[in-house]
Formats: structure tokens, sequence, C-alpha cells
């Protein structure tokens, strides 16, 4: 091969014959036909796959469709038809039946259910929860998710004392037992928050929740808490308050209080 060296500052320049360069071969660019043919298989596999489970949703989907259709027939038919003069009476949403106690349905973490349950089992819901009755999250179903705090209501959470966070948690926690017929069952749970509360104010005696002496961002947030179950008033609370004696005596009532007696099916 023909080469031209120039020394240059403190550089060495090489020129090459450009007519031995223009004989030479040049490496192709392309891939190798094997590597084509296989990138070419992968993707003809995965577009049949996902034509199969696009077809295979088109399918349930009519199935749905259809089933739907059919139940309201059904149920237009079975309706009586109103003679003239009768009163047209308001539709009165019926009570949900308790939760099936079908074969796997029961778990742990559905002792208590719906006030005082672990929260669902996402798992369970696929079918395909593997941990069957020793499973910690709940099995029945939850058809109300109840209210949350919004971000305002979390800061004011935040900006009241412990003293004035048991006082309302306290106040609403009897409320919702009264309510849903477990005031003797919750007595425990509460014992601990009276408890809870004493410290926290010195081993003063407790007070009563004074609604007039609120200001407005607390009172916005006592409107909410007033909506909330059992357990959400009670795992709000816990969430804020760290002491392990609190912790530890209130999970030893909170699991008596599940096993306390059959809460299934309380609204």
């Amino acid at each position: 091969m023909a080469l031209e060296l120039e020394y240059r500052a403190t550089f060495i320049d090489v020129y090459e014959d450009p007519f031995e360069l223009a004989g030479s071969l040049v490496r192709s660019s392309s891939a190798p036909a094997t590597y084509r043919r296989t990138l070419e298989r992968d993707a003809e596999f995965e577009e049949r796959q996902l034509k199969g489970y696009v077809d295979k949703l088109s399918r349930s989907l009519e199935e749905l469709s259809q089933e739907v259709s059919q139940k309201g027939a059904q149920g237009y038919e079975a309706q009586p038809a109103a003679t003239e003069g009768d009163e047209v009476q308001p539709e009165v949403p019926a009570l949900s039946p308790p939760p099936p106690t079908l074969p796997g349905s029961f778990s742990e973490g559905s002792v208590g259910h719906p006030e005082v349950c672990r929260r669902p089992c996402v798992y369970f819901n696929r079918g395909c929860c593997q941990n069957g009755a020793t499973c910690t999250f709940c099995h029945y179903p939850h058809s109300n998710r109840g209210p949350k705090l919004d971000k305002n209501q979390r800061s004011t959470l935040d900006e009241i004392t412990k003293a004035q966070l048991l006082t309302l948690v306290l106040h609403f926690l009897r409320e919702r037992a009264v309510v849903i017929g477990m005031a003797d069952e919750a007595a425990g749970v509460l014992a601990v928050f009276e408890e809870e509360l004493r410290f926290w104010c010195g081993g003063a005696d407790v007070a009563e929740l004074d609604e007039s002496a609120m200001d407005t961002k607390t009172r916005k947030l006592a409107k909410v808490m007033g909506k909330m179950s059992f357990g959400a008033v009670l795992n709000m609370a816990s969430h804020r308050l760290h002491r392990d004696q609190f912790q530890r005596h209130l999970s030893q009532a909170m699991e008596t209080l599940r096993r306390s007696g059959e809460l299934v099916g309380i609204n």
C-alpha cells in the first residue's frame, strides 16, 4: 500500500492512495440474514398474540352486552304497569344483603367486616389469592369506600394537638359504635383512647367535645369524620399516635373487638 507521510507541527498526517482504496472491499452495514429472519419471526409471533388477545376481548364484550340486554329485558317485563290514579312511589334502594359465605371467601382479614376488618384483598377480587383463609386482608365485598380527607383537612389534622385529635376521635367513635350497634363490644377500644387522652392532658378527666369552640377548619374536619366508618376513624388516628404503649394496647383491643362477635353485615 502506498502511503505518504507528512510531518506538520506536532502531528503526522497519513495520506493513503485513493486508487488502492477504491479496489478494497467495503463491509456491509446490513444485518446478517439469519438475524433478520429471527426478528421477523418474533414480530410475527407477537402480532399473532396481540390479535388473539383483541379477538378474545371483543368476544367477551359481546357476551357481556348480550347478558346485560337480556337481564334488562327481563326486569322490564317483570315490572307491573302503573294504573291510572295509582300513586307513584319513589324507588327505595334495597339494603345490601350480608356477604355470601362461599367456600374460600372467609379470611383472617375479613373478621369484623365491614367496620373493623382489614383492607380489601385485591388478589381475591381477581380470583387469584393464594393465601386463602390465612390472608390478612378482607375477602368480603366493600360497596362503599366512604369519605376521604382532602389536602386541607389532612393539614388541619396535623396542626391540631394530640389532645384535640383524641377528643375528636373519641367523640365520633362513640357515635359510630352506637349507630352500628356495637357499643358494648367497642368499650375496650374506647378505653384505650380515653387512657391516651388522659396521658396527653396530664392525667386530667376526659372532656366532652365542644363544637362551639371549634374554628372553621376543625369544624370542616369534624364534618367529614362524622361520615366515616368506625375502622376508618380509628386507622386515621392510629397513624398519627405513635406512642408504643398506645399502639400495643390498641392492637390488643382491636383483636378482641374483631373476635368478640359476629360483626359481618353491619352497615
